[in-house]
């Protein structure tokens, strides 16, 4: 959830189902440095139209606004796709997207035309075709994205249009170049990533101060060209003292579980937010499967009114070191809007 969607939670209704976040498939057409993806078994069972407007259908009684569509694999190539908008658009739900951009020209021409897409989200490493090419293993992934970004603009004028940027060590220095590269192609915000589970790609101590160093400069050229960092400089300060090994977990109270689920439709599980389903042992953040009980049953199980007290409480359960920048962020603000 990014912080925009703040606006739209109703804090009257704390414990409602809010957000949904949705995994169709693991299938994707990259091969990125980092991720997993293809290491992952198969579905568990197959599923159709029907199950999804029954689970979204579900959703929406307890409350659901808002669906977003991201990996495990990339969603506009999941075979359910098509399927999964239509049940959203008949059952009034709006529309988020998180992918790699390879086939955003296309599905925004057809099957996502009419479709309420508050915010896409396109995954873009490097303004320069080469690089984000290579980390991402697949030729031409930057051209069809940038047409992906460029079409968005054009189609979906509206549309809250974010890139997730993976700071690496090859890119972090190039950072400037990135804003200014956004800004020409309309870009809203810019989501930072440090890389994770891939040590070989990550930044230094070195890079992470001159990071720091200049976080405050790259903030106000993003501004210049209408664009929002979705970080602060407290997310990078512990990044550094992380590298240097004097940092202790994050201590603040996460609001997630209140309004959020993730359900990842290969296994049926289901997890509070879009980053524990990464988070070991995965038992901790497990809620239930939606192919044994239905949402609703979910949705009000102990299970997950547990973790809203163990996630409600300054201490870190296993999640919140690991935490990507912008929940952080977006939490604060949930605990400031809802206090």
């Amino acid at each position: 959830m990014f912080v925009g969607y703040i606006e739209h939670l109703d804090q009257d209704r704390v414990g409602a189902l809010q957000y949904l976040y949705v995994s169709l498939s693991n299938i994707c057409n990259a091969h990125c440095a980092y991720c997993d993806v293809h290491s992952q078994p198969p579905p568990v069972r197959p599923f159709d139209r029907d199950d999804l407007t029954r689970i979204f259908g579900d959703a929406r009684s307890l409350g659901c606004g808002t669906v977003h569509f991201l990996g495990g694999g990339e969603p506009l190539v999941a075979p359910r796709f098509a399927d999964a908008v239509n049940a959203c658009n008949d059952l009034g739900l709006h529309i988020a997207i998180t992918t790699n951009g390879s086939h955003l020209a296309r599905r925004l021409r057809s099957d996502l035309c009419g479709a309420a897409v508050d915010m896409i989200i396109v995954s873009m490493d490097s303004h320069r075709s080469q690089e984000h090419n290579a980390i991402r293993g697949m030729r031409r992934l930057w051209e069809w994205a940038v047409e992906g970004i460029i079409a968005a603009r054009e189609l979906t004028p509206s549309t809250h249009l974010v890139v997730n940027h993976v700071v690496t060590a090859s890119n972090i220095r190039l950072l400037p170049e990135y804003i200014e590269w956004a800004g020409g192609l309309g870009i809203n915000a810019i989501n930072l990533i440090p890389v994770k589970d891939s040590p070989d790609l990550g930044a230094t101590l070195e890079h992470v101060t001159w990071l720091a160093e200049h976080f405050m400069e790259l903030t106000l050229e993003a501004r210049a060209h209408g664009i929002e960092l979705l970080c602060e400089l407290e997310d990078v300060t512990e990044w550094r003292s992380r590298l240097l090994g004097v940092a202790g977990g994050r201590e603040y109270r996460c609001a997630f579980p209140e309004h959020t689920l993730y359900i990842d439709f290969p296994t049926g599980s289901t997890f509070p937010c879009d980053c524990t389903i990464h988070r070991a042992p995965a038992s901790t953040f497990d809620l239930g499967n939606i192919w044994h009980q239905p949402l609703s049953a979910i949705w009000e199980d102990e299970r997950i009114r547990n973790l809203r007290k163990v996630l409600a409480s300054p201490c870190d359960p296993g999640c919140k070191r690991d935490c990507d920048w912008n929940n952080v962020r977006t939490n604060r603000q949930l605990v400031t809007v809802g206090s």
